[in-house]
C-alpha cells in the first residue's frame, strides 16, 4: 500500500513539473525562435518564397535562417551604416540578437529577396521604439530608389512592455528581378529584433518588350537581334545575360522569340 502511495507522489510530482516547466515557456520574454503570428494567406503555394532573420548574430550582411525557400535566388540581410562601429545587441529585454537603427550610423536594414515579375509581399517583424512608433517599410524593384513604395501596415499589437509586433503587405508591379525591402525607423530610432517576409509571384506570360520600356518597337529588334542564334542564354534571373531576348525562355533566341515580337509589334499591343 505504501508503495502503491510513493508511486502516485512521484507520478503527480513530475506532472506537476512538466505543468510548471511549460508554464515558464509560456511566459518567458525570451524569444528563441522568430514570431510567426500571421503566417501568409498563401504560403506553401507555388511560385511563392519565404525567409526570415533572427539576428542572433552581428553578421552583417546576413543570410536568412535555415529552412528559407526562394526558387530564385539566395535572399540576403543588410544593414547600411554610415559609421564603422554598428550598433548590435546581443541581448535586450529578454530579446536575443537586436540591430539599433537611428539617425546617426545604422539608418536602415535592406532585405534583398530575389524574385519574377508581380508579386505580392508579406512581412512580419518584431520591433522596440520610443512611443511604439513602427517601421518605416518601403520596397524597391531591383533596388531602384526611384520605384520606392511604401507598405501597408496591417496590424500592431504589443509582445511585452518593450517589444511590439507589426505585420505589413503590398503587392508590387511587373518588370523586375528582385525586390529590396528597405526598413527606416520612424522616429529617428528603432530596435529590429526579427523580421520574416513572404512573397506570392503572379507568373506572367512571354513578353517582347525587351527593354521595359512599355512599348514593343525598334530597340527590343535590336537586342533581339545583337542575341540572335545564341544557344547559351541563362534563364535564371540572377544571371540572364541575354536581357530578356529569349522572350520564350527556352534557352536560345530564335525564330520563336522573333515571331512573339512581330506578333505584338503588329498589333501595337502589350
Amino acid at each position: 500500500m505504501n508503495r502503491w502511495v510513493n508511486w502516485n507522489k512521484i507520478f503527480f510530482a513530475r506532472i506537476l513539473s512538466v505543468i510548471l516547466f511549460l508554464f515558464f515557456l509560456l511566459s518567458s520574454d525570451v524569444f528563441a525562435v522568430i514570431p510567426d503570428l500571421n503566417p501568409a494567406p498563401f504560403r506553401g503555394w507555388q511560385n511563392t518564397t519565404l525567409q526570415a532573420w533572427d539576428f542572433l548574430t552581428n553578421a552583417n550582411p546576413a543570410a536568412p535562417e535555415a529552412g528559407w525557400v526562394n526558387p530564385f535566388g539566395s535572399p540576403l540581410s543588410q544593414v547600411i551604416s554610415i559609421r564603422k562601429e554598428s550598433a548590435w545587441l546581443a541581448e535586450e529585454v529578454g530579446h536575443q540578437g537586436v540591430w539599433i537603427l537611428n539617425c546617426f550610423s545604422n539608418i536602415g536594414m535592406v532585405m534583398d529577396i530575389p524574385n519574377k515579375s508581380e508579386g505580392t509581399i508579406w512581412l512580419q517583424t518584431v520591433y522596440a521604439s520610443e512611443d511604439n512608433w513602427v517601421p518605416s517599410i518601403w520596397v524597391l524593384k531591383d533596388g531602384n530608389a526611384d520605384t520606392a513604395k511604401s507598405m501597408d501596415l496591417i496590424e500592431k499589437r504589443a509582445i511585452n512592455d518593450a517589444f511590439s509586433y507589426a505585420l505589413y503587405t503590398m503587392t508590387i508591379g511587373p518588370s523586375f528581378k528582385s525586390c529590396s525591402v528597405f526598413i527606416r525607423p520612424r522616429d529617428c530610432k528603432a530596435k529590429i529584433d526579427s523580421v520574416l517576409v513572404e512573397t506570392l509571384t503572379s507568373v506572367v506570360g512571354p513578353s517582347p518588350d525587351i527593354d521595359d520600356d512599355g512599348l514593343v518597337h525598334l530597340s527590343d529588334l535590336l537586342r533581339l537581334a545583337d542575341q540572335w542564334t545564341r544557344s547559351d542564354c541563362s534563364v535564371s534571373p540572377e544571371n540572364n545575360w541575354c536581357s530578356g531576348a529569349d522572350i520564350t525562355q527556352d534557352g536560345v533566341v530564335n525564330l520563336d522569340d522573333l515571331a512573339i515580337l512581330a506578333a505584338f509589334w503588329l498589333t501595337n499591343s502589350l
